[in-house]
């Protein structure tokens, strides 16, 4: 049994910008960048048995503030900055995602910051984010067309955003 009450181990490094999600029953952190603005690729898993953050997989590029969700048991990782600049392209983290619905797709813009949502039946929308698209929200259709839509009441730069069923 875990206790939900137990202080979570520090990761080896500092890291700001990690992103992650509970994956096939395990808690995930992704990426992040260091004090020096160094970018990194490696995904941890927390490990109950010995109490640790643990390497699991790297990414197929670094990121930090990126968005991510689980899709189908699969960690799907939206945008984000790299050591390179920003990027609009989708990563896939987890042994099931050779099946993700977002494999052949790319974001219609390079953004960090943003929040990425899905609202199921293969739709999906991000909110915000930097550079420049604070005020920015996109809707990915089940046809598989960006479309955007209308801008937060606010805008939006290194938020969190939850879709609420009822």
């Amino acid at each position: 049994d875990f206790d939900c009450f137990q202080e979570l181990p520090d990761l080896d490094i500092g890291l700001k910008g990690m992103f992650g999600g509970y994956v096939d029953g395990l808690a995930m952190v992704c990426g992040g960048e260091d004090s020096s603005g160094s970018i990194y690729s490696t995904c941890y898993f927390l490990d109950l048995q010995v109490n640790m953050w643990v390497p699991f997989q790297d990414m197929t590029i670094e990121r930090s503030f990126a968005a991510s969700i689980v899709v189908d048991g699969c960690l799907v990782i939206s945008g984000g900055k790299t050591n390179s600049g920003t990027t609009d392209l989708f990563d896939f983290i987890g042994v099931s995602c050779e099946s993700s619905p977002l494999l052949e797709y790319s974001l219609p813009v390079p953004i960090y910051g943003h929040c990425f949502l899905n609202l199921g039946e293969g739709q999906f929308m991000t909110i915000g984010g930097s550079p420049g698209h604070y005020g920015d929200a996109f809707y990915l259709s089940s046809d598989g067309v960006w479309e955007q839509r209308a801008a937060p009441q606010k805008v939006r730069d290194g938020h969190d955003c939850a879709t609420v069923t009822t």
